[in-house]
């Protein structure tokens, strides 16, 4: 005997985004962003308070705007420590650079696109156990990824947010044991099927309209 269509429709569409969209949080232009913001906001903030070298948060602030010039290196370099000179030179350099790619690269709108990404998806994922719960739970799945998971996905596609094409190759593993989880609570709710034409087969003692 063949697994549940319901099975084979979340091992296929279903778990694998799930799976694929909590790795979003891990690519280079989404640590980038929270890197940057958090160490913008740190920077202003010690500088409000008169700690720190306020040529250093005014080139970074300078860098939140996505078309204005960095702040001057030699002004950066002149409030800094001799002893410290060259490490913090080349540290500063590496940071504008890395920022630049950030930009060039679209890296934040990529970021703020994976970050709702990951959210439509786990609204999707916490949707699961109430659909599961029912005897024909196809109709309902199938309705999440046609209107929520797959558009998502698209989308992210286009717009160079989803780094996949369109799954994570590493998700299997993931995928089984969460599909495991799943038939253990709730696959003996759901209604058989005839295999010819995947139909539900009536319950005993029962009457279908």
């Amino acid at each position: 005997m063949g697994d549940h269509p319901v099975k084979r429709k979340l091992r296929n569409d279903i778990l694998p985004y799930f799976a694929t969209a909590k790795r979003l949080r891990r690519q280079w232009f989404y640590v980038s962003h929270v890197v940057f913001g958090y160490a913008t906001d740190l920077l202003i903030a010690l500088s409000a308070v008169g700690v720190g070298w306020p040529a250093v948060s005014t080139i970074l602030m300078n860098q939140q705007e996505k078309n204005s010039p960095p702040g001057s290196l030699a002004a950066a370099m002149a409030s800094v420590p001799e002893y410290m000179a060259y490490p913090f030179g080349m540290l500063l350099i590496l940071w504008i650079v890395w920022r630049v790619v950030f930009n060039r690269e679209d890296g934040q709108k990529k970021a703020v696109l994976a970050k709702s990404f990951t959210l439509a998806m786990h609204q999707a994922e916490a949707r699961l156990p109430r659909i599961l719960g029912d005897p024909n739970p196809m109709p309902a799945i199938t309705k999440l990824y046609e209107e929520i998971l797959w558009p998502t996905v698209d989308r992210g596609i286009q717009e160079g947010a989803w780094p996949w094409f369109p799954i994570a190759p590493e998700v299997d593993k993931e995928v089984e044991q969460q599909l495991d989880a799943i038939c253990q609570k709730y696959e003996s709710q759901w209604a058989q099927v005839d295999s010819p034409g995947q139909r539900s087969a009536p319950t005993t003692g029962g009457h279908h309209e």
